[in-house]
């Protein structure tokens, strides 16, 4: 079990009309980092919680239970889940381009360079909840490529043909990569991106 503090954000009008603007529970917060304190104006306090179960585990019931305590008592909740007689693939049927920006995160922390430990940790992440970490090209070293697809990368960015004919530098990058990919007879899982959502008139360039 993973226990996550439900936490809140304001919504604002959008342009389009919609039901309702408000509060709306959307950040999950690691139940030991949270604030654990409910303030007496709230309604209630959401807990989210992520049960997995790992590969090989027998199907059928299995029960459970998660005590809740809190100042004034403590709860007893009945847990019950229901295990099927299959496991999830290591690479999940959906292809999925969640763009982890290497960029981003070493300007977040003002590093030159992203510590290796901590890319493992955001691909892991990535790879917990089953989408693809993915940029302009593949994350990290060849041996970090390699451990991505151990651990179910099933579609990766050569590199973004935005422009026609490529660079030089963009033409060695896809080429490359895409001898990396073909030596481990992985090209099923690499494309090469096009431009970022073309209007009409950028077609013929496609």
């Amino acid at each position: 079990f993973e226990v996550f503090w439900t936490d809140f954000v304001e919504s604002r009008p959008p342009r389009y009309p919609i039901d309702y603007t408000g509060w709306i529970a959307d950040p999950l917060i690691p139940l030991a980092k949270s604030p654990r304190l409910v303030h007496a104006e709230a309604l209630h306090q959401p807990l989210w919680l992520t049960v997995r179960v790992p590969a090989g585990i027998p199907a059928g019931w299995y029960d459970g239970v998660l005590t809740v305590r809190a100042a004034g008592g403590e709860w007893p909740v009945t847990v019950r889940l229901r295990v099927y007689d299959f496991d999830l693939p290591t690479a999940p049927a959906l292809k999925t381009s969640m763009w982890l920006n290497p960029d981003r995160i070493k300007d977040w922390y003002g590093w030159e360079e992203i510590p290796q430990d901590v890319l493992r940790k955001e691909m892991s992440f990535l790879f917990a909840h089953r989408p693809n970490p993915a940029w302009f090209g593949p994350l990290g070293s060849d041996e970090d490529i390699d451990w991505q697809l151990e651990h179910g990368l099933n579609l990766v960015m050569l590199g973004v043909a935005a422009q026609w004919p490529l660079s030089p530098e963009t033409e060695q990058q896809i080429s490359r990569f895409y001898e990396f990919f073909k030596l481990r007879n992985q090209l099923d899982k690499a494309f090469i991106y096009g431009q970022d959502e073309p209007s009409a008139r950028d077609y013929p360039k496609v």
